[in-house]
């Protein structure tokens, strides 16, 4: 990961459920990435778990919402699958891609996405 953050390569981690992928994006904030990364969660409970753990640790994050035309300057963003697909999250992507603030994509519970036929 490591490697990875300092080349601005792609990386793909596939972690069991309750291995703690909240903590890959907190190593990253540690070794000091200052891009946005993007987690998008396909259930509610999941959403509320992120939430949680992030309060516990002090990480600060926001929550996207329909609307947005630009991420805040927290390292961490939130968002639901349903919110995912809109052109507004599309436009927040790009925006920060323009100004080299766009890291990663998380996809939590990825294959609840792709096996959706609403997406």
């Amino acid at each position: 990961m490591i490697h990875t953050l300092q080349e601005e390569k792609d990386l793909l981690i596939a972690l069991p459920t309750n291995s703690r992928k909240l903590m890959v994006l907190m190593l990253a904030a540690m070794l000091g990435s200052r891009k946005t990364f993007l987690v998008i969660m396909s259930l509610i409970s999941l959403f509320e778990d992120w939430k949680h753990q992030l309060k516990l640790s002090g990480t600060k994050y926001s929550i996207f919402q329909h609307g947005m035309y630009m991420f805040s300057d927290s390292l961490i963003i939130l968002a639901t699958i349903d919110l995912a697909i809109k052109l507004d999250l599309i436009e927040c992507i790009g925006n920060a891609y323009v100004c080299k603030s766009f890291g990663e994509v998380v996809i939590d519970e990825v294959y609840n996405v792709l096996v959706s036929h609403k997406v």
